[in-house]
């Protein structure tokens, strides 16, 4: 794996972006009754939605717990709800039984947990993560490889 930002919160906070981008257009399609490609799309949500949720908990918040143990738990609660939520949205999606209002509520909540996470947490890793990730054996940050 290598992290080719300067500043690994700045990859995080991109990922919130074309996360919601990626929401959004389905939406869009939601609301339109557009079930082209539907089922696809929404699996490429939801593998990149977990694939982010799993590397922030694998590598970012053991390190944060030290920070801040209690704001640590509240993410790592947000995050099993946001898989949950996504797991019950994924089937609504395969069963073509989507509620738009559901979905609605599940890309707001994903927005304010961003933003609380940029607020919060990336701020600290744009400072510490980049130290940390040096130990982590198969990691590069910044042209540095830990192997």
């Amino acid at each position: 794996m290598t992290i080719v930002d300067v500043h690994p919160g700045q990859r995080l906070r991109r990922e919130h972006a074309r996360l919601t981008a990626s929401l959004d257009d389905l939406l869009e399609r939601f609301a339109d009754g557009n079930q082209r490609d539907l089922r696809a799309a929404w699996a490429e949500v939801e593998q990149d939605l977990v694939a982010h949720l799993d590397f922030e908990d694998r590598l970012i918040l053991p390190s944060f717990t030290a920070i801040d143990p209690v704001e640590t738990q509240a993410l790592r609660a947000e995050h099993l709800r946001l898989r949950e939520t996504l797991a019950e949205l994924s089937v609504g999606v395969d069963l073509h039984l989507i509620q738009l209002d559901r979905a609605r509520e599940f890309a707001g909540w994903l927005r304010e947990h961003a933003h609380r996470e940029d607020q919060l947490l990336y701020r600290w890793v744009d400072r510490e993560l980049a130290q940390i990730m040096r130990a982590i054996p198969g990691i590069e940050v910044d042209g540095w490889s830990s192997i």
